[in-house]
């Protein structure tokens, strides 16, 4: 997204480490065909709404915390 498209107007760095940059790209050619703009979509091949997303990353549980 560019600066002006997020809510605080900021651009954001995400680190990746090298496995999840080698799956995203792997992910990234198998769904290819969907021509879609959005990275994930949902079983209808629309964005997921925030929430979805949010709930989901609720259940994940991060290694450093």
């Amino acid at each position: 997204m560019e600066p002006h498209e997020t809510k605080s107007k900021r651009a954001r760095i995400v680190p990746l480490s090298s496995k999840t940059l080698r799956l995203l790209k792997e992910y990234m050619s198998i769904t290819e065909d969907f021509e879609a703009e959005h990275l994930f979509l949902s079983i209808q091949t629309k964005p997921p709404h925030p929430n979805d997303v949010e709930t989901l990353l609720a259940d994940f549980h991060h290694p450093y915390q």
